[in-house]
C-alpha cells in the first residue's frame, strides 16, 4: 500500500488541485478563445459590418463595406503624446449615415469634428476615459483606481476650455448652434446655467479663480484638471460611485455632509443646478495644450460687456454679506449688515471704497483693489453705488418747511434722534449748536433740510434719508421754535407813528453800527450787502417792505433774520436809515397790468441776468429771484428801481429817459416784474454758489484767521468741519459770508471782521475771497482718505480708555481686536489698519451715539436710551484713544 493510500486527506488535496488545475486551464482557453474571437470589440465590428453591407446603396458605398476589416482600430496623436483605440468600437463617428444607429455606432452630433478631426484630437482629450482600453468599461474608464473616468453627456462640453478661452466658448456654441438652425446642446445650456449660478451666488466672495476672490475657500482656478484621488471620498456611500463629477455635485447639494466642517453654505440647489454648477467648474482648467490646439480669439468679437455694481456685488459680495446685504449666508461668519441704516446714514462712499479696495486684515474680508487687483477703482466705485442704492429714498425738499410742521412733534422726532449730538436745547454737544440767534437767523429751511437729509458725510451728522417731508417739516418747525418771535408790525407801525425824534434816530444809528455796519458799512454806504443810503432805496420802499428785510432777512444770503430785536429796536433802525437818506417819500406808481412772464422772460436774459443771474440767483448785483425779497417788496417799488435805477450803485435805469444800458417801456418793465414773480414762486430757487473772489488771497486770509480753528484743510478741529461737499453744496455764499461777518453766538466763533469785537482781521470787502477759497473745495474727490483730527492729548486718551474699557471693551475685546482678544469677545475688530485709516472720527462718534439698529451695538449718546449717556466730549475721548491704536500722536499736559 503505497502512502497516499495510507493517508485519505493527502489523496483528497491532489484531488482538489487536479481540479483546480484543469479549471484554471479551462478559463485560461475561454479568455484565450473570447479574447481571439469572440472580445467585445470584434462583436462591434462584426456587427459594423453588417450594419455598413446594409446601408450600401452603390459600388462604392459597398466596396466601403467590403473594405472594411475585423480589427483593432487606433489613432497615435504624438503632439497629446496619446494612444487611443476608441475608434475599433465607435466606428460611424464621422459617417453621416450612421446618425439615427444606437451607440457605439452613431455619428459624432453636430459638426465638431469638422474642426476638431480625430486624427488630430482623439477623443479622450474631450471626453476623457482610458483610451488604450477596448473593453466598454475599461475604455470609459470606469474601474478601479483610473483617474479620469468618461463624462456624461451633460458634461460634454466642460474639457472645450483646455484650448478655447471660456468666455469665448459661449459665444462659439452659441454661433454653432445658430448655424445649424438646433439649439444647443443639453450640455451647453447646463454649462451656461452654471456660469449664471457661479456669478449669483457669490462663489468668489470666498474662492479665488485666476488671482480673483476671496480666502475662506480654496483655489478653484483649476478643478477641473483635479483627478479622483485630489477628493475625499470617505463620507460617501458604500455603493456611490467615486467620480470628480459626483463628488462635486454631492458637495453643492450637501457641503456639511461630504465636507464636515467646511464654512461652505447650503445654497438650497435643486438636483440640476447642482449638476449645472458641476459642469461649469469642470471648466476651470489649465490651458496647457500645444499651442498649435489653441483656439485663436474670435475676429470682431465686441469687448465684454462691463458688469454692473449689482454684478460684482453678487459674485464676490453676497456669500459673505447677503444678497440684501443684511446677513451673511456663510456659517460662523459674522460679517457687518451692510443695508443698515444707521451704517449707511454714517459710513461714507469713500469709508466703503478703501474697506472694499484694502479689506481689513486678521479677517475674512480680502483685499479686493490694490495690489490684488481683483478689482480695478472703477468696479469698487460701481460696487459702492448698488449698496448706496439699499439707502431710502430722499424725500422732496421742495415740500419741507417750519411752516407746514408741527412743533410737538418735531422735540419728539428731535430728542429721539438729535438730542444726543447737538443737546437737548439744541446747546451743541459733537454737533454745532443749534439754538444759536445768529444761527438760526441765517440758516434757510432748504438749508436746514439739506442738513438733516443728506448729512455731513465725514463728520458725525448722519443722513437722514428715511424721513418723510413731513417729519422734517416737524424737525424744523420745533428748531425754529428756538428763535425770538419777532414783533408785528402793527407793533413797529405805532412806534414810527410818533414820528422819528432825534433820540429814535440816535438809537437806530447805534444799533445799525452794532448790527449791520459789518456788511452794510458804518454809514449805510454798502460792502457785503447793498447799499442802504440812496434815494432809491429808503424813498422808494414802504415801512413794510424794510420790516420785513430786517426780520425776515434774506435766506441764502448774507442778510440774516433779526427777530430777537424788539418793536422799538426795529423802528429805530427803520427810522436811522431814512434819516441818513434826508429825501422825501416817493409817490410811486403802479406799472402798466397784465404783463406777460414769457415776454419778461426774454427781457430780463438781455437786460438783467448778466448782473443779477440767469435765474435771478445773484452776481454782480443782488439776488432777485428770493421769495422772501418779493414777498416783501412791492410792484410800484420794482417798476421804480428798474426805470429808474439805484443811486449810488451800479444799477442804472431802464427806462427811456434815463439813456441806461438798454431801453425799456413801461409794458416791457411791468413783463419783467412778472418773470421775477413767477420765478419768486418756485419751490426750488437757485442757491448762489459763485465763489467770486480772488481765491488766492482768500487762502492767504484763511490760513491766517481760520485755518486755527478750522484745520488747515478745513478737515474741522475745534471748528467744525468746511472741507465738505455737501456742507458747500447746501451753503450759499451768502451763509458763508454772514456766518465770516457775524460770528455764531454761544459759540468760540465770533465776527472775523475788522474792527468788530471778533478776533479776525478781515476787511469786509475781502469775505468775498474768503467765500471763493471755500469754495474751490466745493468739488467731488473721490478716494480721499479721512484726516484723523481726534485731539491727541494725555488728558483726552486717558480719560477715553477708562471709558472705552468701562463701556466697550466687553464686546470690542480688551484691545479692540474683537474676537481676536478671546471667546468672550463677539464684536468687530476696531483695532484694525485698514478700518481705521478708512473710519473718519464724525464716523466713529456717530456710531458711538447713536448705535447700530439690530445689532448688540447700543447708542450711547444723550437721551437715546441706550447703555449710558455720554457726553459729546466723552465720546470725543473714546475716540481719541482708539486712535492711539493707529497712529500716537500726543503732547504734553492738558
Amino acid at each position: 500500500m503505497n502512502e497516499s493510500e495510507k493517508d485519505p486527506g493527502a489523496r483528497r488535496v491532489k484531488l482538489a488541485l487536479l481540479i483546480v488545475s484543469l479549471a484554471t486551464l479551462f478559463l485560461l482557453g475561454v479568455s484565450a478563445w473570447r479574447e481571439n474571437f469572440f472580445p467585445e470589440w470584434r462583436q462591434h465590428r462584426l456587427e459594423y459590418a453588417n450594419i455598413l453591407e446594409q446601408a450600401a446603396t452603390d459600388e462604392r458605398s459597398l466596396a466601403i463595406a467590403r473594405q472594411f476589416e475585423i480589427g483593432i482600430d487606433q489613432i497615435v496623436i504624438p503632439a497629446l503624446g496619446a494612444t487611443e483605440r476608441c475608434i475599433t468600437c465607435h466606428t460611424g463617428l464621422e459617417d453621416p449615415r450612421m446618425g439615427g444607429e444606437r451607440q457605439p455606432f452613431r455619428t459624432h452630433p453636430a459638426s465638431l469634428l469638422t474642426d476638431h478631426p480625430v486624427e488630430q484630437f482623439g477623443c479622450t482629450v474631450c471626453h476623457q476615459g482610458q483610451g488604450r482600453a477596448t473593453e466598454s468599461e475599461d475604455a470609459h474608464g470606469r474601474v478601479a483606481n483610473w483617474t479620469r473616468p468618461m463624462f456624461t453627456k451633460d458634461f460634454a462640453y466642460s474639457a472645450c476650455t483646455q484650448c478655447h478661452e471660456s468666455e469665448a466658448l459661449s459665444d462659439r456654441m452659441a454661433a454653432q448652434a445658430m448655424a445649424e438652425r438646433e439649439p444647443r446642446g443639453p450640455g451647453a445650456e447646463l454649462m451656461e446655467r452654471g456660469r449664471h449660478l457661479f456669478d449669483s451666488a457669490g462663489c468668489l466672495g470666498c474662492h479665488v479663480r485666476n488671482g480673483t476672490g476671496g480666502k475662506l475657500g480654496p483655489d478653484v482656478s483649476f478643478v477641473g484638471d483635479k483627478e479622483r484621488h485630489d477628493f475625499d471620498f470617505s463620507h460617501f456611500g458604500k455603493n456611490e460611485p467615486r467620480e470628480v463629477t459626483h463628488w462635486l455635485k454631492r458637495h453643492f447639494l450637501e457641503p456639511a455632509e461630504i465636507s464636515p466642517g467646511t464654512v461652505m453654505p447650503d445654497l438650497k440647489l435643486s438636483d440640476e443646478d447642482a449638476s449645472a454648477l458641476t459642469a461649469y467648474v469642470l471648466t476651470f482648467r489649465r490651458r496647457d495644450v500645444p499651442k498649435a490646439y489653441l483656439a485663436a480669439p474670435a475676429a470682431g468679437r465686441p469687448a465684454k460687456a462691463e458688469l454692473t455694481g449689482e454684478q460684482i456685488y453678487m459674485q464676490m459680495c453676497s456669500a459673505c454679506h447677503g444678497v440684501d446685504g443684511r446677513e451673511s449666508d456663510v456659517p460662523g461668519i459674522r460679517t457687518p449688515a451692510l443695508n443698515n441704516p444707521d451704517f449707511l446714514a454714517v459710513a461714507t462712499d469713500d469709508y466703503l471704497r478703501h474697506i472694499v479696495e484694502n479689506g481689513r486684515s486678521g479677517t475674512a474680508m480680502p483685499a479686493w483693489g490694490g495690489n490684488a487687483k481683483s478689482l480695478t477703482r472703477g468696479e469698487i466705485d460701481r460696487v459702492v453705488a448698488h449698496v448706496r442704492g439699499w439707502e431710502h429714498e430722499p424725500p422732496d425738499l421742495g415740500r419741507i418747511s417750519s411752516r407746514a410742521g408741527d412743533r410737538a412733534m418735531g422735540q419728539a422726532y428731535y430728542l429721539g434722534m438729535c438730542a444726543n449730538c447737538h443737546g437737548l436745547e439744541g446747546e451743541g454737544g459733537l454737533g454745532n449748536a443749534l439754538n444759536s440767534p445768529s444761527f438760526l437767523g441765517i440758516a434757510s429751511d432748504r438749508f436746514l433740510a439739506e442738513t438733516i437729509v443728506g448729512g455731513r458725510p465725514g463728520t458725525a451728522m448722519a443722513s437722514w434719508k428715511h424721513l418723510p417731508a413731513q417729519a422734517v417739516s416737524d424737525l424744523l418747525a420745533y428748531v425754529r421754535s428756538w428763535e425770538s418771535p419777532a414783533p408785528t408790525l402793527a407793533e413797529v407801525s405805532s412806534v414810527l407813528e410818533a414820528g422819528p425824534s432825534p433820540e429814535l434816530i440816535e438809537t437806530g444809528r447805534v444799533l445799525f453800527r452794532g448790527n449791520c455796519a459789518t456788511c452794510h458799512g458804518s454809514a449805510g454806504e454798502g460792502g457785503i450787502g447793498p447799499r442802504l443810503v440812496s434815494s432809491g432805496i429808503g424813498p422808494a420802499v414802504e415801512d413794510r417792505f424794510l420790516f420785513t428785510s430786517i426780520t425776515g432777512g434774506r435766506p441764502t444770503t448774507a442778510m440774516p433774520a433779526w427777530r430777537h430785536l424788539s418793536a422799538d429796536q426795529i423802528a429805530a433802525l427803520i427810522a436811522f436809515i431814512r434819516a441818513e437818506t434826508d429825501a422825501p417819500q416817493l409817490e410811486l406808481s403802479d406799472p402798466p397790468g397784465g404783463g406777460d412772464y414769457d415776454l419778461g422772460a426774454v427781457q430780463y436774459k438781455t437786460s438783467c441776468s448778466q448782473c443779477h443771474g440767469e435765474n435771478g440767483e445773484g452776481g454782480i448785483g443782488p439776488q432777485l429771484a428770493n421769495p422772501a425779497f418779493l414777498r416783501a417788496v412791492s410792484d410800484r417799488t420794482l417798476f421804480y428801481w428798474i426805470s429808474h435805477g439805484r443811486t449810488g450803485t451800479a444799477m442804472k435805469g431802464f427806462a427811456p429817459e434815463e439813456q441806461g444800458p438798454t431801453t425799456l417801456t413801461p409794458a416791457h418793465i411791468a413783463d419783467v416784474i412778472a418773470h421775477l414773480r413767477r420765478l419768486g414762486n418756485r419751490t426750488d430757487p437757485d442757491i448762489k454758489r459763485t465763489g467770486e473772489g480772488d481765491a488766492v488771497l482768500g487762502g492767504q486770509l484763511y490760513a491766517t484767521n481760520c485755518a486755527s480753528c478750522h484745520g488747515a484743510d478745513g478737515e474741522g478741529a475745534s471748528g467744525p468741519q468746511l472741507h465738505n461737499e455737501t456742507f458747500l453744496r447746501s451753503a450759499s455764499d451768502g451763509f458763508l459770508a454772514a456766518t465770516i461777518a457775524l460770528g455764531r453766538t454761544g459759540t468760540a466763533m465770533q465776527s472775523m471782521i475788522h474792527g468788530q469785537e471778533g478776533l479776525g482781521q478781515i476787511q469786509p470787502e475781502r469775505v468775498r475771497d474768503v467765500v471763493a477759497y471755500l469754495r474751490t473745495w466745493d468739488v467731488e474727490e473721490p478716494w480721499t482718505k479721512p484726516r484723523a483730527i481726534a485731539e491727541m492729548s494725555r488728558r483726552a486718551i486717558d480719560s477715553g480708555e477708562r471709558k472705552y474699557a468701562k463701556y466697550c471693551s466687553g464686546c470690542h475685546g480688551t484691545n479692540g481686536r474683537g474676537v481676536a482678544d478671546g471667546a468672550d469677545f463677539f464684536a468687530p475688530s476696531l483695532n484694525n489698519p485698514e478700518f481705521l485709516d478708512a473710519s473718519s472720527d464724525g464716523f466713529l462718534q456717530a456710531t458711538i451715539a447713536r448705535g447700530r439698529s439690530n445689532t448688540p451695538m447700543r447708542p450711547f449718546g444723550i437721551a437715546t436710551g441706550g447703555i449710558a449717556p455720554l457726553s459729546g466730549g466723552e465720546i470725543s475721548d473714546i475716540v481719541s484713544f482708539i486712535r492711539t491704536w493707529n497712529e500716537v500722536h500726543t503732547s504734553e499736559g492738558d
